[in-house]
């Protein structure tokens, strides 16, 4: 699943540079064997934030725009990818661009699919795993 993802981010026309930051050495060592770029991070990271954050600190490079893809996002779809890239290259205030999709009714008390409220201009003021309630 995280070759599948990784490939997939490698599709995106906007990335530089794709790495897998883990703070498992066997995942380590398959994404290193699939060719994959790995840094190292420790166990104390409490979310993919903060692990993305740690392996910033560890890169040589800076650069101006991160991408958090999880792991187990093996279907992302390279376009959706530069989308994100594209919209916060477009506004430089961003401090941050999220993908979101119309959630299917089904999915609603699914605490694995994040549920967004989004403004009126599109802009995320409230994420949750819970249902949100709405008047």
């Amino acid at each position: 699943m995280i070759q599948r993802t990784w490939e997939r981010a490698k599709l995106a026309s906007t990335l530089d540079h794709v790495v897998v930051a883990t703070d498992d050495e066997k995942i380590a060592e398959c994404c290193r064997g699939f060719g994959a770029d790995v840094i190292m991070t420790s166990e104390s990271c409490r979310n993919g934030t903060e692990r993305c954050n740690e392996a910033l600190e560890k890169l040589e490079k800076k650069y101006d725009i991160v991408v958090n893809i999880q792991g187990d996002e093996p279907l992302i779809e390279p376009e959706i990818i530069d989308g994100i890239v594209k919209a916060l290259q477009g506004a430089p205030d961003a401090v941050f661009s999220t993908a979101v999709t119309s959630l299917k009714p089904e999915d609603s008390t699914d605490p694995n699919r994040v549920k967004c409220i989004v403004d009126n201009h599109g802009y995320a003021i409230y994420f949750s795993r819970g249902l949100i309630p709405f008047n």
